[in-house]
């Protein structure tokens, strides 16, 4: 190389050993057809040379890896470049092609192309190995539909095109590790961006901020296997405020909540239950009215089933049948929770407690008295195992009032009776702000400062009917805590 050579002589073809040529920044603008003899060549290097026919002879190189032809004047690629079964990277950039042959598709072995700085805006199909494509400085307008083949692509840069969006099979693309789009009119993250989740380095499009969230997410998506389908949901959630949940179709939503992303979960409960059709109740008459029960409702099949029968209804356990009423409880991706094949009314776990409280004449549930409150109080942090059963029972039986559920949650939370039973009572009777609190993996007992204990209260009760004030009298009555809480709030 630099060597200004204007020819090569014939007698090239000799070297019939030779396993790589360099002859990058000459003054050549033919290579003799001799070079075709050279039948072990592997790596033949013309780059910045003034060859502007694509030498024809090339094609004949049987064990030909890596072809590079950067900064030439070639306008034209012949057909026979497909006979280049071993060609690995083949270097065409800053060339002045228009457009590449069909048997480009025939390079089965082709890992690396580089194309930059052509005058290209289409590209025929290409080989479905290829890792590496370099477009940049070319004129697509759009990338073609049959991009979404390069099963193994993990780098492209199409920067400094004419790219106002991707196609949608682009998000076919699994395995695309690095994206460069600078330089093109996209002001927009397009769709299919979000589906790539082996994403880790992405120049353009959008400005910082969405790319950096968009970044964030795919990297959660790779950590808690998000399905493709489920991702635009997740993600307006999550990074920005739910603001377009309203858009998507209420079984994409269901769907999006049986993964078990409680982080997620209360803003997409909050647009099914009360957004979207507002917040609704199990009407008369409700005779043969059928309810289905999907997630964890705090609701036993084999006692809710009487109880609905007792009123003309029917409790359905079999998601291929269709129902008046879908009771949406909370979904864990372990349960494999399945929504009814169609549903009329979409309500709450603690729409259908008060309900059947109303309907059964559960009158404790509805007013129960001071002293009715006082006694269950009692019971329920008895140190005899027996009182704390009892009280239960009687909760189960005759319903769980508001007034209980902050006591019903300290019990839970520290262990006092069935856990399995308390559980059950607050998932039937809780609203979905309660729900969204009662998971928090917050202490409340242990090595807590009084700042942090303080911290915890108020997160467990924010917004919901938790009563912190009650929490606090409680844990400074058995274990001398929450004074800090008390002091502020008391």
């Amino acid at each position: 190389s630099h060597n200004r050579l204007r020819t090569l002589p014939a007698a090239i073809g000799q070297l019939r050993m030779l396993t790589e040529l360099n002859l990058g920044s000459n003054l050549l603008e033919t290579i003799p057809e001799s070079i075709a003899e050279l039948l072990v060549l592997r790596r033949l290097l013309l780059s910045k040379n003034k060859i502007a026919a694509f030498p024809v002879a090339i094609s004949r190189l049987p064990w030909l890896s890596n072809l590079s032809l950067e900064k030439n004047k070639i306008t034209e690629l012949p057909e026979n470049i497909g006979l280049c079964r071993r060609l690995e990277t083949l270097t065409l950039s800053h060339n002045q092609l228009s457009e590449l042959p069909v048997s480009m598709a025939n390079l089965d072995a082709l890992s690396h192309l580089y194309l930059d700085g052509n005058r290209l805006d289409s590209l025929p199909p290409l080989p479905s190995r290829i890792k590496w494509l370099s477009i940049r400085n070319n004129q697509f307008a759009e990338l073609p539909p049959s991009i979404q083949n390069l099963d193994n692509l993990q780098v492209l840069n199409a920067e400094k095109n004419q790219l106002s969006g991707l196609p949608e099979g682009f998000r076919q693309l699994y395995q695309l590790q690095r994206l460069w789009l600078d330089g093109n009119p996209m002001p927009d993250l397009p769709k299919p961006l979000f589906f790539l989740s082996a994403l880790e380095s992405l120049k353009g499009p959008g400005d910082a901020d969405a790319r950096r969230k968009l970044m964030r997410f795919l990297k959660l998506c790779r950590s808690r296997e998000v399905p493709g389908r489920l991702r635009l949901a997740i993600y307006d959630v999550m990074e920005e405020g739910g603001r377009r949940l309203g858009e998507f179709p209420a079984t994409l939503l269901l769907d999006a909540l049986s993964i078990g992303m409680s982080d997620v979960a209360y803003a997409i409960r909050k647009q099914l239950l009360e957004e979207r059709y507002g917040a609704q109740d199990i009407s008369r008459p409700c005779e043969g009215k059928r309810v289905y029960l999907m997630g964890e409702t705090g609701f036993e099949p084999e006692r809710l089933r009487p109880q609905l029968e007792k009123l003309g209804m029917q409790l359905i356990e079999n998601p291929e049948q269709e129902v008046d009423y879908l009771v949406l409880g909370r979904l864990l991706r372990s349960m494999q929770a399945k929504a009814p094949a169609g549903y009329q009314h979409l309500i709450s776990r603690y729409s259908l407690s008060s309900f059947l409280s109303r309907e059964l004449g559960h009158t404790f549930a509805l007013d129960p008295t001071p002293q009715q409150l006082s006694n269950l109080r009692l019971m329920i942090f008895s140190p005899e195992r027996a009182q704390r059963s009892l009280a239960l029972q009687l909760l189960k039986t005759n319903g769980a009032p508001k007034q209980l559920l902050t006591d019903l949650f300290l019990a839970w939370k520290l262990g006092y009776g069935e856990q399995h039973t308390l559980e059950r009572l607050l998932l039937q009777n809780t609203s979905e702000e309660a729900l969204r609190a009662m998971y928090y993996p917050l202490g409340l007992t242990g090595r807590t400062s009084e700042a942090t204990l303080t911290t915890h209260i108020i997160k467990y009760t924010e917004g919901n009917e938790f009563d912190g004030i009650r929490i606090a009298q409680f844990l400074n009555e058995l274990y001398g805590t929450a004074r800090f809480y008390l002091r502020q709030y008391g």
